[in-house]
């Protein structure tokens, strides 16, 4: 694959298929130095593979849109709430998150919504 990418970028100009040569070349080298150390540290996991297949998609729009969107709610929901939080004395928080599940179920919205969104981006940082 490494010679496939560098060969397209040499004939495209394009330097993302450079950058893609050079990631699989990254691969190679640390497959290889796996392959060193389970053949010496785990002799017992040193198998032939009969069969490997590996997929490489980025998510569908409709992904990207719901994540995009449940984000952006969930975050408008908390800051709603702190500022009625403000005008209230706290009450409105207790209202809006009514449990420690709740709370805990938003964050966990939030955070997995907001990564996903961030992937979709093209934010690779996000999609780790």
């Amino acid at each position: 694959m490494a010679r496939i990418y560098e060969l397209s970028g040499y004939k495209s100009g394009d330097e993302n298929f450079a950058e893609l040569s050079r990631a699989y070349h990254t691969m190679e080298k640390e497959i290889k130095t796996l392959s060193k150390l389970v053949k010496k540290e785990l002799p017992e996991y040193d198998r032939q593979i009969l069969q490997g297949i590996a997929i490489l998609a980025d998510p569908p729009w409709w992904v990207c849109a719901a994540a995009a969107f449940t984000c952006g709610f969930f975050i408008g929901y908390i800051v709603g709430c702190a500022i009625a939080s403000a005008f209230t004395g706290g009450v409105a928080f207790i209202v809006c998150v009514g449990s420690i599940a709740a709370l805990v179920g938003m964050v966990f919205t939030i955070v997995m919504s907001c990564t996903i969104s961030c992937c979709c981006m093209g934010y690779t940082i996000c999609c780790d």
